[in-house]
């Protein structure tokens, strides 16, 4: 009986067709997920998943990311995300991004950019700042973005620097605050006339703040621009402030990134000429915002010279809102040198972001001075308000408009 219940049993096959059911094996053990999990997007690489711990320090369920090494190179630069559930995003090391956080945590910072290099088109540019990571897709603030690095001319080769980019902050999940911007890297000119008779100088434009929370979060601020600054004939341009990030449904748009200044240090033994052009930066725009204030528009940078022209950057736009932002004011103009036709005129303030309920004023002219009895200064024209109801921003000193109101 047993035999043949046995072979009866055995007779007992699947139909043609139907899957075949396969039992797990209690044998093998359970992976950790690959890094480049599909919530985190793009999120910088950390260590090979099968070296990550469940828990602690690189944990891939809980845990911060691991830092970039200072020496790194490459891929190796990111920071690594932190774990599934808890835990911050790493910093990125020599423009590296930051690692993204995972349900809850903050983003990693981005890394510096590396200071500049003398390319073979005889030009040196500082390295651009890294992202930074993404926050919490439920909670946490994005990381900062990493700084530009600063070009220092190579006497005797190099006739233009330029300096890195900031990167740009990281945005937050439902709630928290988006990353501020970084900063733009300085262009630095050398000390000695008989290193070439021309050049030009640019600072690094600062990264855009990150976007708030989609639910709850301010807008990330905007990275401020780098300088130029000089001892010798040279047309300097600071670089342009981040505009600021957006804001989520309630809260305020971040504020636009300051304006780079442009300067000519007069120094014994310096050398400058009338044909010298000197200009501020501009100011980044403010932020959007929703329920909230829009973002205030970014200063204008200054522009500083011994003889030249100079030029103050025009202030950034305030962002839109339920109240609109104020524009940034325009950047300052000064020539300290007794002589010399070039002009000297102050930026223009930054118009008032439009709102629901009432627009953001208008930036204030930026002012204008000459010790030079050849050229008249212009002060900046200020800002137009939003609209509705924003006011008009003051004129600068030495001459200008004054901005229009806004019905």
């Amino acid at each position: 009986m047993c035999g043949a219940a046995v072979v009866g049993l055995a007779g007992l096959t699947a139909p043609p067709g139907e899957p075949q059911v396969l039992l797990a094996s209690v044998d093998s053990t359970l992976s950790p997920p690959s890094d480049e999990q599909w919530w985190l997007g793009d999120g910088a690489a950390a260590a090979a998943p099968n070296s990550r711990p469940l828990i602690g320090p690189g944990g891939w369920l809980i845990g911060n990311g691991l830092d970039a090494p200072a020496d790194c190179t490459g891929e190796a630069c990111n920071g690594g995300n932190g774990g599934i559930l808890f835990g911050n995003g790493g910093n990125g090391a020599n423009g590296g991004r930051g690692g993204n956080a995972g349900l809850i945590g903050h983003g990693g910072t981005g890394g510096a950019g590396t200071p500049g290099v003398l390319g073979d088109d005889g030009v040196v540019r500082g390295g651009d700042g890294g992202a930074g990571g993404r926050g919490g897709l439920l909670l946490g603030n994005g990381g900062a973005g990493g700084a530009g690095g600063t070009a220092v001319f190579v006497d005797g080769e190099a006739l233009i620097a330029v300096g890195g980019n900031g990167g740009v902050g990281g945005s937050a999940g439902l709630f928290g605050a988006g990353g501020r911007g970084g900063a733009g890297g300085d262009a630095v000119g050398p000390d000695t006339w008989d290193a070439f008779e021309s050049g030009a100088l640019t600072g690094g434009n600062g990264g855009a703040g990150g976007a708030g929370g989609r639910i709850v979060g301010d807008g990330g601020v905007g990275g401020n621009g780098g300088d130029a600054e000089t001892r010798l004939p040279l047309h300097g341009t600071g670089g342009g402030g981040g505009d600021g990030g957006a804001a989520g449904l309630v809260g305020t748009g971040g504020a636009g990134g300051s304006g780079g200044s442009a300067r000519q240090v007069w120094t014994n033994g310096s050398q400058a000429s009338s044909e010298d052009v000197l200009e501020g930066g501009a100011g980044g725009a403010g932020g959007r915002a929703v329920l909230g204030r829009g973002g205030r528009g970014g200063r204008g940078g200054d522009a500083i010279t011994y003889i030249g022209s100079a030029r103050g950057g025009h202030g950034g736009a305030g962002g839109a809102g339920a109240v609109g932002g104020d524009g940034g004011p325009g950047g300052a103009a000064e020539k300290s040198y007794p002589a010399g036709a070039g002009p000297v005129v102050g930026g223009d303030g930054g118009r008032g972001g439009d709102g629901l309920i009432r627009g953001g004023t208008g930036g204030d002219g930026g002012d204008a001075t000459s010790s030079a009895s050849g050229s008249a200064p212009v002060g900046g024209r200020g800002g137009d308000g939003g609209k509705p109801g924003g006011a008009g921003g003051q004129d600068g000193s030495s001459g200008g408009q004054g901005g229009s109101g806004s019905q």
